[in-house]
């Protein structure tokens, strides 16, 4: 099973296995991939919504994980419409609700957040 970041080719090919509408697993077997690196690079390019696992705070590696709130959602889109970077995003979301946000983990969420408005629509 390879490991690493997908290259651009293989990018190419997920975007056309997604759209036969083959299952995550199957792509993951067809690839060569962890199914995990396939789910991650579905969500990150929009190819589906992520699935909503956890509502409640969590710990994993000794670091509290809060889930975003749809306040949460609300005040980030917000900032981005406005044209705030990913870094003044992080430094205001902290700042207003009390909880470390990175600028990689609004930048996630933002993809994640466009995946889910592109299946509704």
């Amino acid at each position: 099973m390879k490991r690493g970041r997908l290259s651009p080719d293989e990018i190419r090919r997920l975007e056309e296995l997604a759209a036969k509408r083959y299952s995550r697993g199957r792509i993951a077997q067809l690839m060569d991939r962890h199914p995990s690196t396939i789910e991650h690079a579905m969500v990150r390019h929009g190819l589906h919504s992520p699935r909503e696992l956890r509502q409640k705070p969590y710990v994993r590696k000794g670091i509290e994980v809060r889930p975003f709130t749809a306040e949460e959602d609300f005040y980030c889109e917000t900032l981005r419409v406005a044209g705030h970077s990913y870094s003044a995003i992080a430094r205001a979301m902290t700042a207003r609700f009390g909880h470390r946000r990175s600028p990689n983990t609004i930048s996630m969420r933002l993809v994640q957040l466009a995946a889910r408005e592109g299946d509704a629509a």
